[in-house]
């Protein structure tokens, strides 16, 4: 006896219709149709359009802005291995106990590095605007970020190294924009300030992030590399089933 067929539900084909659709997009041409447009034109109902969409929004798909509409993630689309984060690292540190402070070094101009360039090669014949924020829990130091911005997406430098403890404020301030999300990846590094800066042995090896933030058109603004204490930092991170 044959197995029975799974039935393919009207959602489920308009939700695939509109992921092949994200994964052709390109960065400042990724909004969607509205919701009654798509329906038009799938020949289904807005409340079914509207059941695709909201999971394409929990998967990470799709960003939904009030007043201006539905904008596809086609990086996102293009990503292997994801593992979905939430919790900034101030928000960390603070739910841990810690009396959390940041310090902010002298900004400058120069060529990127070449992590960033790897991450964000459109930008390798560009300079940047670079800074390093260090965050310390309990007056100890336990991450360092090292943050290139390109020099066409800096709205305005900073006046003074007093830096917002919220690294999204201090991004929104700098480039005069707001961010929706931002793609990570996690490897392994030997880094000499690292190094000195959390007092730890010759060729200690760091879990090292780097991170790229984009805006609603999917356009890459920001590199960030961040070491986090080897001893000092235990992140752990959930997975559903």
């Amino acid at each position: 006896m044959n197995p029975r067929r799974k039935k393919i539900h009207k959602y489920q084909i308009i939700k695939k219709h509109l992921q092949d659709m994200i994964g052709r997009m390109r960065p400042g041409h990724n909004k969607l149709d509205t919701e009654e447009i798509i329906a038009a034109k799938m020949g289904a109902s807005k409340a079914t359009v509207r059941q695709a969409i909201t999971e394409l929004i929990a998967g990470d798909l799709i960003t939904r802005v009030q007043g201006k509409g539905v904008f596809g993630r086609p990086m996102v689309s293009r990503l292997k291995m994801r593992i979905h984060k939430m919790t900034d690292f101030l928000s960390l540190l603070v739910e841990q106990g810690y009396r959390v402070s940041v310090l902010q070094g002298k900004a400058e101009v120069r060529s990127p590095s070449a992590c960033m360039i790897k991450r964000v090669p459109g930008y390798a014949g560009e300079d940047v605007y670079a800074y390093v924020r260090t965050y310390y829990a309990d007056e100890a130091p336990v991450i360092l970020c090292r943050v290139e911005v390109p020099m066409s997406r800096v709205a305005h430098s900073f006046d003074s190294n007093v830096p917002n403890l919220n690294f999204n404020d201090d991004l929104k301030e700098l480039c005069g924009i707001s961010f929706t999300y931002a793609v990570s990846w996690i490897r392994a590094s030997l880094d000499k300030q690292g190094e000195e800066l959390f007092q730890v042995e010759k060729n200690t090896p760091f879990v090292t992030w780097d991170e790229v933030f984009l805006d609603i058109h999917d356009q890459q603004i920001c590199y960030n590399e961040i070491l986090f204490h080897p001893h000092l930092i235990d992140m752990s991170i959930i997975s559903y089933f």
